[in-house]
């Protein structure tokens, strides 16, 4: 057990800090490269307004390019593209600024010539509503809390688009969208409905609204007993602000999607049918659940990138997949184990290889734990998104191979 919780307090202090960390509101200052790259913050008047004076002003953060575009970009000489970039959803606002990782993401690419404007969404950080936590407008059973958000969110999309299509220093003709979870969603709205957004990246996106009750693990804990089943009024509302809705709009333009395999939030069937509805765009599956890019966020803000810069230079979808590199995040299995000699004792395993797929997960998964017993080596059949079954040895006295069961959430 000594072990476990030393590991776990190590782990508990570094998710701390990535939760807690902050951005100054007047100028912001971070690196994710060599150089830092100043922020300039606006507001701009809401165009679809919620009725509440703090929501109702858009918030960014302008990001100046520095440079050149990395890769020479196509387009209209000295002016440079621009991306938009979307937090995910925070479940209530607390100390820490929601975009932070995004900030993160609008350093690199400034850093590489682009510009970049990074939104903070409605009912979040400085646009909160006492008494209305950004959860309880997302999601709800209140079908017209959760129309209006997301149509403010679009809306605002669009504002900051047309306020960077009107810039000088900016090409109109290559604006891009990324976003992650709420992020990713509004993302697939917004290019759905604005031509404009010509290549988009969203990552632990979805669609299909109406279905997130009966296939979210977390929405339906969320939600509760408080919706039993959505009427027809419901789903013609939640029709309004689904993604599915506009699919077919999108597929002009480039798409890529990154999803999760083990996905508690935006399940594996939502981010398909969405899939399906958009033409098959490139799809990366990542053997993981919805918080991992915390733990790597680099990768999946270069693959953006690459995939983005490769359509402004005309290629298709499947070639600008082609050229993206991959997404690498680690696996890391939080839980409990039976067997290697206990009877049940807690958990931490990295699955330090894959080997075989199945359903986007590891078929087979070589893991490194640590238990309450000590740390082990063990080899596992991906039994379920949450069940591993094996063969371990215990590094710390063991004798031999014996068989083991995890249960366990992903990270």
């Amino acid at each position: 057990m000594k072990y476990f919780l030393m590991f776990w307090a190590v782990l508990s202090a570094f998710g701390f800090s990535v939760a807690q960390a902050d951005v100054q509101a007047d100028e912001l200052e971070g690196r994710l490269g060599s150089v830092a790259v100043k922020a300039q913050r606006f507001a701009l008047l809401s165009p679809q307004p919620s009725g509440f004076e703090s929501n109702d002003k858009i918030v960014f953060d302008y990001y100046a390019p520095r440079g050149s575009a990395s890769g020479s970009a196509k387009g209209e000489i000295g002016k440079a593209p621009a991306i938009i970039l979307l937090h995910q959803l925070m479940l209530f606002n607390v100390n820490g600024d929601p975009t932070h990782y995004m900030q993160q993401a609008a350093q690199y690419v400034a850093e590489r010539g682009v510009a970049a404007a990074v939104i903070t969404l409605p009912y979040h950080g400085k646009r909160a509503v006492p008494g209305r936590p950004p959860i309880s407008r997302f999601i709800s059973g209140d079908a017209a809390a959760v129309e209006q958000a997301f149509s403010q969110s679009v809306a605002d999309v669009r504002a900051v688009t047309d306020w960077l299509a009107m810039r000088p220093d900016i090409d109109a003709q290559r604006l891009a969208c990324f976003g992650a979870s709420l992020g990713a969603i509004v993302t697939h709205l917004a290019m759905g409905q604005d031509e404009r957004l010509r290549a988009g990246v969203a990552v632990l996106g979805g669609g299909n609204l109406a279905s997130f009750k009966d296939q979210s693990f977390l929405v339906r804990f969320v939600l509760k007993n408080s919706v039993k089943k959505l009427n027809e009024e419901q789903l013609k509302t939640l029709s309004r602000v689904d993604p599915l809705t506009y699919a077919d709009k999108n597929r002009p333009r480039q798409v890529l999607m990154i999803q999760a395999a083990r996905d508690m939030f935006i399940s594996p069937q939502a981010a398909t049918s969405l899939w399906e509805a958009l033409g098959r765009p490139p799809l990366r599956w990542i053997d993981t659940n919805h918080m991992a890019l915390i733990l790597s966020p680099q990768s999946a803000i270069r693959a953006a990138l690459s995939f983005i810069e490769a359509s402004w230079n005309g290629a298709t979808p499947a070639e600008a997949a082609a050229q993206t590199p991959d997404i690498t995040v680690p696996t890391l299995k939080f839980g409990w184990l039976t067997g290697l000699d206990s009877r049940l004792t807690p958990a931490i395993q990295y699955q330090a290889l894959t080997l075989g797929s199945r359903k986007h997960m590891s078929l087979f998964g070589a893991n490194l734990g640590l238990s309450g017993r000590g740390p082990f080596v063990g080899l596992a059949a991906t039994a379920t998104p949450f069940i591993d079954l094996g063969f371990a040895y215990r590094l710390n006295g063991g004798q031999g191979l014996k068989p083991y069961a995890s249960f366990h959430v992903v990270f």
